[in-house]
């Protein structure tokens, strides 16, 4: 039987609920726009955004015996709105997960017979398939990073300066800030922003933010020689 893993609980082993049939996984779809252009023969043009659609996952669920089964669903209803861990992730692909925006029952309850309820969960997420587990690096200068994501992404850095200024490069971005020599720095490439380890409060940087691209990735610097990096996959699948 196949089981799903959400916020720190299962759903059978913590609500004995299991699921009804197979699941369908949704498609990772980007966003494409319809240009017209007057005169036209062929109709309209379409353009790739760069941008993606959140998914929507829905899986159909039984709660097994019906004894005091409104309270075991007030509990459902806690756990998927409550996150604190946005990983979703299924027994049959442990390996990958989504990340979930919002979580909710999105039918009523439907009785089955004298021992079961029956019920639908969706969950709204983040337009791609992620590793189940986020690894941590440490990449030295002038070697290469192999990535196998599908689609490039932001990665949060942290780094100990050696020096008043810090400047490193990342395939063909280039950052640099103004340091202390010792103190660690995170650069969250997604949220743009450079701030001291433990501070949130952002520091004026120069340049490009950067992007792990799919294959080899290359990094330089003249004034560090290693940086952690987060290496957070995307995947259409």
């Amino acid at each position: 039987m196949n089981n799903l893993y959400f916020n720190g609980k299962d759903l059978w082993n913590d609500f004995n609920c299991g699921i009804l049939k197979g699941i369908q996984y949704p498609v990772v779809k980007e966003i494409i726009e319809n240009i017209q252009v007057e005169g036209n023969i062929y109709g309209n043009l379409t353009e790739k955004t760069g941008s993606y659609g959140d998914l929507i996952q829905e899986v159909n669920v039984r709660m097994f015996g019906l004894d005091n089964y409104r309270t075991r669903i007030a509990f459902i209803e806690d756990w998927l709105s409550n996150i604190e861990d946005k990983r979703l992730f299924f027994k049959e692909n442990l390996g990958r997960c989504l990340y979930v925006k919002n979580a909710y029952i999105s039918s009523n309850y439907n009785k089955n017979g004298n021992n079961c309820v029956e019920f639908s969960l969706k969950f709204e997420c983040e337009p791609f398939y992620f590793d189940s587990n986020i690894r941590t690096v440490t990449w030295n200068k002038d070697t290469i990073l192999k990535s196998d994501t599908m689609i490039d992404y932001e990665p949060i850095i942290e780094l100990q300066a050696t020096g008043v200024k810090t400047t490193i490069i990342i395939n063909d971005k280039e950052l640099s800030f103004d340091s202390v020599n010792g103190t660690s720095y995170i650069i969250d490439c997604e949220k743009e922003y450079v701030y001291k380890k433990g501070t949130k409060v952002p520091i004026i940087t120069k340049g490009n933010f950067f992007k792990i691209k799919r294959g080899n990735n290359t990094f330089t610097s003249t004034t560090t020689n290693s940086i952690k990096i987060q290496l957070k996959n995307r995947y259409r699948g």
